[in-house]
């Protein structure tokens, strides 16, 4: 007996002849039903209509025409094992363009908003992952780029599609049309990783680079009246001297500049007269419909820079709207992949004030043509705001009632393989794939897809396809996985014993190290407890407690609340005493802390305390901040062990090997005291 393909298999050795095992196991499957769900939490592109009365917006892989006022959700393509994403709604407001891969390859199609003309696909390009599609001003042109660098603008008139450029070091992922859709701009990175602003023009192909690589400059962005093209750029450095040594970092400083598009644009930040208050003449921080030839003098371009004094920070996007621009900041540190919410803020150049919009935004948001207005999500919640004032989360908010679709699993399952299978060939640093047939292989795994009957089963069988590259870091976690409620039991930090004489729990060991860097403080380590290694537990929250009832149970629901023990030396101690505590989720970080505190101590016992002991535990930010904690207070001994068992991992610990690597370059005196080195 064997299996092969999902089916169990008998040979007859005598003949070698195989027959197949059926096997009959009746079950309800209830993951792989159909039915009808609000998918708003996988909310993903969103765009405006150009009236403001609809948007479209991507959730699960499905395209939902909403109301901005009243009205219902309509799904637009209604396709369940078909991801379409990226939508772009058309500024004529015709058409709708997104990424289908209805063929097997993400393909480029124009819907009607209204569904009354078919859809039609207007690109054949061979396989790779592309970003999103950017209309033209006049809609008669697409860009967008792909994960091989490089960036296409489409003509619809004809079909013809125009390779713009191609970036060898990172992928294009912002891109803007002139207001007179005869030009784009976009950013590219040099070999230093410093990215420079580049101009291509749709008449005559000419690509120019306007930055000279001297800073990193990106997400440009025109001015809709044609005067300027904005940008972000490092170009400050805030150097800042570490705690301890010379440790030097540059904070994060972006600024939003301007350049002036010909050699008579005045500067956005020009000296008024009295009677001027800065607003363009004529009303004409509005576009006109039919935008003038956007007029771009490219000799000395990139040096008519003009700085704005604010904002300065973690900023990531500028998109230029009448009157001024809109940019995003990241107050957070981003995680390892550049994530996190963003603020919003909105640059006025006639009165040249910073108004902060929205804060703890996704960075995917989509502003009206006039800039009046923005469309915003939130943890799958969308809505529409105006630009000139703040606004809180969930004011405008859109669809109510939720986007509802009906999902149907096994199709989206077969959808998922094949995206994981083509995520895998674009993606995998080695183009070659290691050398394997990797279609065969995806062909083969394939056959084992019809049997999946939960989320957990698709995981699985994608991690054996991706697991035949023999590569780490090739994970697959996450997914539509059932996550029912649960109730956590809280922990204080202890090793409990059971005293069999009594029936009752001993407080065996108390763990009470704190690891600052930790979120949770040790529950029985707060001043004024009191509470022993030997004492015993006799209560919680006035419930006796005693075998065989287990320890933790009296804890169930106590996380982060404010719970009563009654605590004695013996069972029936007449003193003893009720002390008020706050359980936490995890013991991890507690135990952690005492088990390299122990270490430390051994390592000095046994040195005579001439050595200290660092244990590196992850190599990521949280890493790097208890290895700084650890590190700096040891540097003064002759030597320091540095464990590295159990690490799991994270970024390059470029910040550790560099700081152990470090040579000692200049030595201070005190005429008091002890004398100390640098570094």
């Amino acid at each position: 007996m064997f299996e092969n393909g999902g089916w169990l298999w008998r040979i007859d050795l005598p003949t070698e002849t195989l027959a197949r095992v059926p096997v009959v196991l009746p079950a309800d499957l209830p993951g792989a039903r159909a039915e009808f769900r609000d998918v708003s939490r996988w909310m993903g592109g969103l765009d405006l209509a150009p009236n403001l009365r609809r948007a479209v917006i991507e959730a699960r892989g499905e395209l939902f025409i909403v109301p901005t006022g009243e009205g219902e959700p309509r799904n637009l393509t209604q396709s369940s094992g078909v991801r379409e994403r990226d939508p772009a709604w058309s500024p004529d407001g015709r058409w709708i363009a997104y990424w289908s891969d209805a063929s097997g390859e993400y393909q480029l199609v124009l819907a009607d908003p209204d569904g009354r003309i078919p859809a039609r696909t207007v690109t054949r390009e061979p396989g790779t992952f592309r970003y999103p599609p950017v209309w033209s001003p006049d809609s008669r042109k697409l860009a967008w780029s792909d994960k091989t660098g490089r960036l296409w603008a489409l003509t619809l008139a004809t079909g013809k599609v125009t390779l713009v450029a191609k970036d060898d070091g990172d992928d294009i992922l912002e891109y803007e049309w002139s207001p007179d859709s005869r030009w784009l701009t976009f950013a590219m990175q040099t070999p230093a990783l410093m990215r420079t602003v580049h101009l291509w023009s749709y008449d005559t192909g000419r690509l120019e680079r306007v930055s000279d690589g001297m800073s990193d400059d990106f997400s440009p962005s025109f001015d809709p009246l044609g005067r300027y093209l904005y940008f972000i750029s490092l170009r400050r450095m805030r150097p800042d001297p570490g705690v301890f040594e010379q440790h030097m970092f540059l904070r994060a400083s972006h600024r939003v500049y301007a350049l002036a598009l010909t050699n008579t644009t005045p500067s956005p930040l020009a000296t008024r007269a009295d009677d001027d208050d800065g607003s363009p003449a004529s009303g004409s921080s509005v576009p006109p419909a039919a935008q003038a030839r956007t007029r771009i003098d490219l000799a000395g371009l990139g040096g008519r820079v003009v700085e704005f004094p604010e904002p300065m920070g973690r900023l990531t996007r500028v998109r230029g709207v009448p009157g001024g621009f809109v940019v995003t900041e990241q107050e957070e540190i981003p995680d390892e992949m550049g994530l996190g919410p963003v603020n919003l803020r909105h640059y006025d150049l006639a009165s040249r004030t910073l108004t902060r919009v929205l804060s703890d935004v996704d960075d995917r948001f989509a502003l009206s043509r006039d800039g009046a207005w923005v469309l915003y999500q939130r943890d799958g919640m969308a809505g529409i705001v105006e630009t000139t004032r703040e606004h809180a989360i969930g004011e405008g908010a859109l669809a109510p009632q939720g986007l509802v679709a009906k999902v149907e699993p096994r199709a989206e399952w077969r959808q998922i393989y094949d995206e994981a299978m083509r995520t895998a060939r674009d993606f995998f640093y080695d183009a070659e794939l290691g050398g394997l047939r990797w279609d065969v292989l995806a062909e083969r795994y394939r056959a084992l897809v019809p049997h999946v009957a939960h989320r957990a089963d698709l995981n699985y069988l994608i991690g054996e396809l991706v697991g035949e590259l023999s590569t780490s870091h090739t994970y697959v976690n996450g997914g539509d996985i059932p996550d029912p409620p649960g109730v956590d039991a809280g922990l204080l930090g202890v090793d409990w014993t059971l005293d069999a004489a009594t029936g009752l729990y001993r407080f065996q060991r108390i763990h009470r190290e704190t690891d600052w860097n930790a979120p949770e403080a040790p529950p029985l380590a707060a001043p004024g407890l009191g509470v022993q290694d030997g004492d015993l537990l006799l209560a919680v929250n006035g419930r006796a407690v005693r075998a065989p009832m287990n320890v933790h149970e009296p804890f169930v629901g106590t996380v982060g609340q404010r719970t009563v023990l009654t605590v004695g030396r013996s069972a029936n101690d007449p003193a003893a005493r009720q002390v008020t505590v706050i359980p936490v989720a995890s013991e991890t970080n507690l135990r952690y802390a005492t088990w390299v505190r122990e270490n430390r101590e051994r390592v000095a016992k046994a040195t005579g305390g001439r050595v200290g002991y660092v244990h590196i535990a992850t190599t990521d930010f949280k890493g790097m901040a208890r290895f700084a904690k650890e590190w700096f207070p040891q540097v003064a001994l002759e030597g320091v062990i540095v464990d590295d068992r159990y690490n799991r991992g994270g970024l390059i610990p470029w910040f550790m090997i560099e700081t152990l690597g470090r040579t000692t370059w200049s030595y201070s005196t005190n005429r008091d005291g002890y004398p100390w080195h640098t570094p």
